[in-house]
């Protein structure tokens, strides 16, 4: 909305919104799929888990939770050696460092990581239980919302 009454309001547009946006919608996306690993809001195919029985489906879902853990620890060191490299490099028009900008990833890669590891220990608990918490807790929160 600035850049766009600035440029035909004023006919002189701001050079640094369409950066600053660029480096909001990064870092909204590294949060926002840090939101959707705690939720489990991110899309999966469940062909083969639904039809395991419950112990199965929770112990192949920890067993593809760890395997995600251990990708999302490579790229918090892959986003942390991007980061340092590029901590010199000024952006283009605020004149930031770069490294504002790809901080986003070792960030939300160790938040997904953290939703992560909470969501290891619930199908780790259900499964010594032999229960379900995620539907449970679920099911209470929708009847909880129902009152």
């Amino acid at each position: 909305v600035l850049q766009v009454f600035s440029r035909f309001g004023f006919n002189m547009p701001l050079v640094w919104t369409e950066e600053l946006a660029r480096y909001l919608f990064a870092w909204l996306v590294f949060v926002g799929a840090a939101e959707g690993i705690r939720s489990r809001g991110h899309i999966a195919v469940d062909l083969v888990p639904l039809m395991l029985p419950l112990r199965g489906r929770l112990a192949l879902g920890i067993l593809v939770d760890l395997l995600l853990l251990a990708i999302l620890i490579w790229l918090v060191k892959l986003g942390w050696d991007g980061l340092a490299r590029s901590h010199r490099i000024p952006s283009i028009t605020m004149d930031l460092p770069q490294s504002v900008l790809y901080a986003c990833v070792p960030f939300g890669a160790a938040l997904m990581s953290l939703r992560l590891a909470g969501r290891l220990w619930d199908d780790a608990r259900g499964l010594v239980r032999g229960r379900d918490l995620r539907a449970e807790r679920l099911a209470a929160e929708i009847a909880e919302a129902a009152r």
